[in-house]
């Protein structure tokens, strides 16, 4: 079923399966996305909704207490650290 769909993805993308490169993980998360948390991210938002879905990977997984960064949070950490 897997096969199935991500061949279906990559159909969808009009690429030839030797150009996609597929990463899993195993263990739950949540996935950010686009417009979440109220924020029109569309064009710029794609590293942090990838933190942000990396972390709560973390967290979920290794059952670590802590909030999921917003976008506006992650970017006022790298604007403090020089960034």
């Amino acid at each position: 079923m897997l096969t199935l769909c991500l061949g279906m993805c990559i159909e969808a993308l009009g690429k030839d399966q030797e150009e996609c490169s597929i990463v899993g993980f195993e263990g739950s998360c949540y996935y950010y996305h686009y417009g979440a948390q109220g924020v029109d991210d569309h064009g710029w938002g794609c590293g942090y909704r990838t933190l942000q879905t990396i972390l709560s990977w973390y967290k979920l997984t290794k059952s670590y207490l802590f909030d999921i960064p917003t976008l506006f949070e992650v970017q006022n950490i790298l604007y403090e650290i020089g960034d």
